[in-house]
């Protein structure tokens, strides 16, 4: 049998259903299937490794304090703009006396500031987040502010990219995706000029993430 007998006795192979290989189902990297706390331990690398920032944290309420605490270390503004999400809106921020808190969510306002909201999820198998708009939750939080903090329960990590996808509609009911869906890998970073590495050239120039038990 030639090299083209060969070929095209594949592609039939192929449109019969068997597949040139051999190998049927869904096909999934090793990287994308891990689970339990060997999935979180993968997610914290991937996302260090995207030059993410990141604190653990044992109850939502340490939420603030931990806040107040890294913008001091950054030597920023102790001034935290906070999205309306209901998990936020609770938290005790009076509770920290020296962080100032503001729901203001137009452009002019996140504009170069600090901001926190929360996320629908994280991928394991690459240490992004996903964030989605909705009526609490506005898209320009994940662009317009310098230093951006996002809420992470460890429940929220799948191992998988597509397991974004269902916990993006499971936050909208089960419904259709939200209107918006953001993939955040990282902080905004461009090495376009003079291959030099810059950033915050098209959104926060540092990403914190504030992961939580449960």
């Amino acid at each position: 049998m030639g090299a083209r007998d060969e070929i095209l006795g594949k592609l039939a192979r192929k449109k019969q259903g068997g597949g040139a290989t051999g190998i049927s189902g869904h096909m999934k990297p090793a990287v994308a299937m891990k689970t339990g706390e060997e999935m979180v331990a993968q997610f914290r690398e991937k996302a260090v490794k995207l030059s993410c920032g990141l604190s653990e944290l044992s109850r939502l309420s340490e939420v603030p304090g931990e806040i107040e605490r890294v913008l001091g270390e950054i030597g920023t503004m102790p001034v935290l703009h906070v999205s309306d999400e209901p998990e936020l809106a609770s938290l005790p921020w009076e509770d920290v006396p020296g962080l100032r808190t503001s729901r203001e969510m137009d452009r002019d306002a996140l504009d170069g500031v600090a901001a926190v909201s929360a996320c629908a999820a994280a991928s394991a198998e690459t240490g992004a987040l996903a964030l989605t708009s909705d009526a609490d939750h506005v898209t320009g939080i994940a662009f317009l502010p310098d230093f951006h903090f996002v809420v992470l329960r460890k429940s929220q990590i799948v191992s998988g990219f597509e397991g974004i996808w269902t916990a993006a509609r499971a936050k909208g009911g089960n419904r259709d995706l939200p209107r918006a869906v953001n993939i955040i890998g990282g902080p905004s970073r461009t090495g376009d000029i003079e291959a030099t590495m810059v950033m915050g050239a098209h959104g926060p120039r540092s990403v914190h993430i504030l992961l939580v038990d449960g």
